[in-house]
């Protein structure tokens, strides 16, 4: 017995006069959409409905600058292919975001705006943990409409069928690889729920804890995840860049939650 999934031959959702709007967009933008709404609605919930307005008032920039780091660490990380095609870094549409890049900056951002308007981000940090799992559950099918982010060759009984022009040259002759986009979207949606659940069961929770537990679970997944991929760049130190983020994530989160426990909440 045997599964096999069969990627859309055609990316393009629909083309509005010189407008052309692709699945991989549409996905993007469900899943920012989906983690706003729910990172709205727990704010409202655990907080008071005016710091859930606020979050509303920054979600736009929040967004922005995640997105902007997200698509710079894919550019450097693809320079070579960017560097004799400058017109395609804007083009985001096309595919080609890093998950790390968005998270970092969304950090950068968050513990930014906290320390000028003084407050404590770590409260948020842990709503934006539960909500971004969920969203990334969503926009990992937009890779499965883009053909892009799939696994290596695999004759498991569940497989993803690749078209011709859309394998890398040391492949054109394989047809079948690991589903790498729905290996990410299941996991992304048990963090999500395993998260929620803490959240939701545990009221008491010290600050901070579900932000480190997201960073730390998540880090694991890509980290052996990577070993399937085969779109992974910049090789360092034997091995893929995101895996070595991933020990960093892994170590940086480590070492805050001992210190959330020695200091308390």
């Amino acid at each position: 017995m045997e599964l096999i999934i069969h990627s859309p031959n055609n990316p393009i959702f629909c083309q509005i006069f010189d407008l052309t709007i692709r699945w991989y967009g549409i996905f993007l933008t469900i899943a920012l959409f989906c983690g706003v709404l729910l990172s709205y609605f727990l704010i409202k919930k655990r907080y008071q409905e005016k710091d859930a307005d606020a979050f509303l008032d920054i979600s736009p920039l929040l967004i922005l600058f995640s997105i902007i780091g997200a698509r710079l660490f894919y550019v450097v990380g693809d320079w070579e292919f960017y560097s004799k095609n400058l017109n395609e870094i804007f083009m985001i549409n096309h595919g080609g975001i890093s998950i790390y890049g968005g998270i970092i900056f969304g950090l950068i951002f968050s513990l930014a705006y906290a320390y000028f308007k003084k407050f404590n981000p770590l409260k948020y940090l842990d709503i934006f943990a539960i909500a971004l799992p969920l969203a990334q559950s969503i926009g990992r099918w937009g890779n499965f409409f883009n053909q892009e982010a799939y696994g290596k060759p695999s004759n498991c009984f569940l497989k993803l069928y690749i078209s011709p022009e859309n394998r890398l040259s040391q492949y054109k002759n394989v047809d079948f690889y690991h589903p790498v986009f729905l290996y990410e979207s299941i996991l992304d949606f048990i963090v999500f729920l395993t998260l929620l659940t803490l959240f939701m069961k545990f009221k008491n929770l010290k600050k901070g804890i579900l932000t480190c537990l997201y960073l730390i679970i998540y880090a694991i997944i890509r980290f052996f995840l990577e070993y399937v991929r085969t779109d992974s760049v910049l090789d360092c130190f034997g091995l893929h860049v995101a895996q070595v983020i991933s020990l960093g994530f892994i170590i940086v989160s480590l070492i805050v939650l001992v210190l959330i426990n020695k200091k308390g909440g």
